[in-house]
């Protein structure tokens, strides 16, 4: 992250033009390093230099944000998102209830969810793991348990991290011998 904020003052200082591709970069760059403060600062920089952000810039921001379990600000972009900024895709899905599942909100991660297919975006076996994943945090096995029945009828293909998911929920809800 520091080589690419390296890269943002190099810029800059060229009077080479930012672009996208560009901010995309360092934003996703702060994701992996898990530096969401300087994430948010460059998306509202892309805005005041009057470059487009777009869902890569959104998802990347929101990533950053989960992985600092800062679930309410990944929350908020993508509510920025909804209000037609940027359109949502599946990885904004997967990165937002991920960042839910984080910040050990389960219903916020279901919520998400539901928003998300209300909206036609697809979710996927990423998106319900982050959702068993969020109830086996919370011992809520019930729920887990229900969100793997919902991934059998809508034909998603369960993996391990499903049944771990699920297997460590139940267990945890003491409801497993």
């Amino acid at each position: 992250w520091q080589t690419a904020l390296l890269l943002v003052s190099v810029i800059a200082q060229t009077q080479v033009e930012y672009n996208t591709i560009t901010c995309n970069a360092v934003v996703s760059s702060c994701a992996h390093s898990g530096k969401w403060e300087i994430a948010l600062q460059l998306v509202r920089f892309m805005t005041q230099i009057k470059v487009e952000s777009n869902a890569i810039t959104f998802n990347s921001a929101i990533d950053a944000c989960g992985k600092s379990c800062e679930w309410e600000i990944a929350s908020q972009l993508v509510s920025s998102m909804c209000q037609g900024i940027v359109e949502l895709d599946s990885i904004t899905c997967n990165v937002a209830i991920s960042a839910c599942e984080r910040g050990k909100q389960w219903e916020r991660a279901l919520q998400t969810m539901r928003t998300f297919v209300q909206r036609k975006v697809e979710s996927n076996i990423i998106s319900f793991n982050a959702c068993v994943c969020a109830c086996e945090n919370c011992c809520e096995w019930e729920k887990a348990l229900q969100l793997v029945s919902e991934m059998v009828q809508g034909k998603v293909e369960l993996d391990t991290i499903t049944l771990n998911g699920l297997v460590s929920a139940c267990k945890q809800g003491g409801n497993w011998g």
